[in-house]
């Protein structure tokens, strides 16, 4: 069973995104990730945290070869 053990909200923000856009930038590309003792998991959400329909998993044998 794959258990929840930490959520966070992160923006993610390319230089030429911020030196264009401003402070408007953080409005777009918001993230949620989501900690399991499976994969960790990545919604892109909207400013009022709805998640969109892309997202993005990554299991831990891929993040310790990185």
């Amino acid at each position: 069973m794959k258990e929840v053990l930490y959520v966070a909200k992160d923006v993610q923000l390319k230089f030429w995104e911020q030196y264009f856009m401003g402070v408007w930038a953080q409005l777009i590309n918001q993230t949620v990730f989501v900690l399991t003792n499976g994969p960790l998991l990545m919604f892109n959400t909207n400013n009022n945290g709805k998640p969109k329909p892309s997202f993005w998993m990554v299991y831990f044998s891929a993040i310790v070869k990185f």
